[in-house]
């Protein structure tokens, strides 16, 4: 998915949204503390580090066989004007809090790993929770994900800008950080139905876009399709699944969800060839935003 965001006017057109679920005004007071807190990070948001979050954002998500509750990976990318801002945010964060810890360098990028649940990490003081919008919730519930990496990977030639990098999986994050910096890897332009899907884009979409959606069908419901089907799929690691446990524990369990004959769903590989590739783009119009998509099945059926 590929996103054009003002990144900085939406962090503060969030203000409101979040005094009000508070019940107070926080939103200033906890951008003020993050600042001048002494035993904080120290990190002025506000001067150094939303003036530098550019307006491109690219999420990729994928997932790894055989099946399992940590197959679902996800990426996020953020566009940067002055990486070097953003990286000694990050340092000043790891300085004082247990959870951010640097483990490794790829391709000449240093990599940090940020775990919520640590002991000695203020929640309060959390840079990253606070960067990426993360909702408020109650104490007792846990992060919607255990751990995640974080990378800045600076502008160059190829690459054209640099790039605030978090993921899921530290795996994943190596992949695409070394794609980045040196353009070796797989790729989904490699594929001709991709290629296909974005020039049948092109002919179609207006040129000036606020959003793209890219999705090979096939590969995205692989294991969501394989976890439901053996009864697995709300115990696996991803947001998704976090987001409707939250979901449940809010209602006591009294959600009344449907439940889908399981017996009579067949192996995912019996089904995949009806699964093509899609993309979906949203045009923001005089009169708002306009959403539009298409679906491209298989020449083979």
């Amino acid at each position: 998915l590929r996103l054009n965001w003002r990144m900085e006017k939406a962090f503060w057109a969030s203000e409101t949204l979040v005094d009000q679920a508070f019940g107070s005004k926080v939103f200033r007071v906890s951008i003020d503390g993050i600042r001048d807190d002494e035993e904080g990070p120290q990190i002025d948001l506000a001067k150094n580090v939303l003036p530098n979050l550019g307006d491109r954002v690219i999420l990729l998500t994928d997932n790894v066989v055989p099946a399992s509750p940590q197959s679902d990976r996800m990426l996020v990318a953020i566009e940067l004007q002055d990486s070097s801002m953003i990286v000694k945010a990050i340092e000043k964060e790891a300085a004082v809090d247990f959870a951010v810890t640097r483990i490794d360098d790829v391709s000449g990028v240093p990599v940090w790993e940020v775990t919520p649940g640590s002991e000695s990490a203020d929640a309060d003081d959390d840079f990253f929770e606070d960067l990426l919008f993360e909702d408020p919730v109650e104490e007792e519930q846990p992060p919607l994900l255990d751990r995640w990496a974080v990378a800045v990977v600076p502008a160059s030639e190829d690459l054209g800008a640099s790039f605030l990098v978090c993921s899921s999986h530290i795996e994943l994050l190596t992949q695409v950080v070394t794609r980045m910096r040196t353009g070796q890897g797989e790729a989904m332009m490699d594929e001709p139905i991709v290629r296909q899907l974005l020039e049948t884009s092109r002919k179609l979409s207006p040129k000036d876009l606020a959003m793209q959606r890219l999705v090979l069908l096939n590969r995205t419901l692989r294991t969501k399709y394989e976890l439901m089907r053996r009864g697995e799929w709300k115990d696996s690691d991803s947001i998704l699944s976090s987001l409707f446990r939250r979901l449940l524990d809010e209602t006591d369990g009294e959600l009344e969800v449907e439940r889908p004959d399981l017996n009579k769903w067949p192996v995912f590989e019996s089904i995949s060839k009806y699964l093509g590739v899609a993309t979906s783009y949203v045009e923001t119009t005089d009169q708002g935003w306009e959403l539009n998509g298409f679906l491209m099945r298989s020449t083979d059926l």
